[in-house]
């Protein structure tokens, strides 16, 4: 299933037994709160991990501004990527300053590695369904919610943030076969 911002938010307001909407733009308090809330909670699960589908590495070329360089130590300024919620790493750890959406280094050209705001229809379904949680107890202080409906939301949320970050990290660097996959010594010990 292909989701959409609609969708997510809908999702969410579901876990809190709230009225779903048809956008974000409509006038009840669903949606203002959901226009409100989501592109910050989006961008928070995105960049509480280093999601391996949210890297991105691109060599910048500088823009040079006589004015805003002489407010630092950096010869050559670049205008970082729309998308770019977290540096990672710039030229193999080499020196650098972000301001605003403005990176400085000493380097006429560098190479970024970041995260990138990902579209949630490009997003997997762990990282959506993070997304539906936090934004869910994001809304609940919004709303007249029971606390222990926020706590479990919570608990939920922190339970899975940590389950697939685990996921993630693995994703790639391991292959699993079948027979290791599901072989245990307690396994093993009842073929017999």
């Amino acid at each position: 299933m292909i989701y959409s911002d609609i969708k997510v938010c809908n999702r969410a307001l579901s876990f809190l037994k709230l009225n779903h909407i048809n956008s974000l733009e409509e006038t009840t308090a669903e949606a203002i709160q959901c226009k409100f809330l989501y592109d910050m909670v989006k961008a928070e699960v995105l960049s509480s991990n280093i999601w391996k589908v949210c890297l991105k590495t691109i060599v910048l070329s500088n823009f040079y501004n006589k004015d805003s360089l002489k407010k630092n130590s950096y010869q050559y300024e670049f205008a970082l990527p729309s998308d770019c919620l977290r540096i990672l790493n710039v030229d193999n750890n080499s020196d650098y300053l972000r301001q605003g959406n403005t990176l400085y280094a000493n380097s006429s050209s560098v190479q970024l590695t970041y995260l990138a705001n990902i579209d949630v229809e490009n997003l997997p379904l762990n990282l959506v369904y993070l997304i539906v949680l936090k934004l869910a107890l994001e809304l609940s202080f919004n709303f007249s919610v029971e606390n222990t409906l926020q706590k479990e939301l919570r608990e939920l949320y922190e339970i899975e943030l940590r389950k697939n970050s685990n996921l993630d990290a693995k994703e790639g660097s391991e292959v699993f076969d079948n027979q290791s996959l599901f072989s245990s010594s307690w396994l093993d010990s009842r073929k017999y």
